[in-house]
């Protein structure tokens, strides 16, 4: 269920319910795409573990769900504003997705409502290593796509680096 306690209609692509905009001006157009129930700005949805130990050699990544992506957009990302970075298109499942139909797996409850299907591989996710020298603190990760008509979308999302004493202490 929703916040708005609705039924969730996220696709099995990762992508939330929505419709697309279609914006004609003599010869030329453009697409926007709309999640139901969500800002305009809503284009993608940004994956990232949510902590990391500082200095530590890891597999983890950042993933970016564009959404409406196709193979002629670029994404982007940077932390703390630093200098951006491309990202590269992959195939795969979208994380976010997974983790939604793998907690109806694991619960120690049965859970309300009914368990979404299972997830599909899908050409609109981006993706970036984790570095591994951020020193230990709350970083902000951003992503920028350009879509196929030059249209820019930006999202972000925080994430933890902790030294290897906190770690350790967990």
């Amino acid at each position: 269920m929703t916040e708005a306690g609705l039924p969730d209609a996220t696709m099995r692509d990762g992508s939330p319910n929505g419709y697309l905009f279609l914006q004609i001006s003599g010869t030329d157009y453009r697409t926007r795409y709309k999640a139901a129930g969500q800002p305009a700005e809503y284009q993608m949805e940004v994956f990232a573990p949510k902590v990391i130990e500082a200095g530590k050699r890891t597999s983890a990544q950042f993933i970016a769900n564009f959404f409406v992506g196709a193979a002629d957009n670029s994404l982007r990302y940077r932390i703390n504003g630093g200098k951006w970075q491309p990202m590269r298109q992959i195939e795969s499942v979208d994380p976010t997705y997974f983790l939604k139909t793998f907690a109806w797996d694991v619960a120690d409850e049965v859970l309300t409502g009914r368990r979404p299907s299972n997830p599909v591989l899908t050409d609109h996710l981006w993706t970036a290593n984790v570095p591994t020298d951020l020193p230990a603190g709350t970083h902000t990760l951003e992503v920028e796509a350009t879509d196929s008509y030059g249209q820019k979308h930006q999202a972000t999302r925080t994430f933890r680096v902790v030294g290897a004493a906190e770690a350790m202490q967990r």
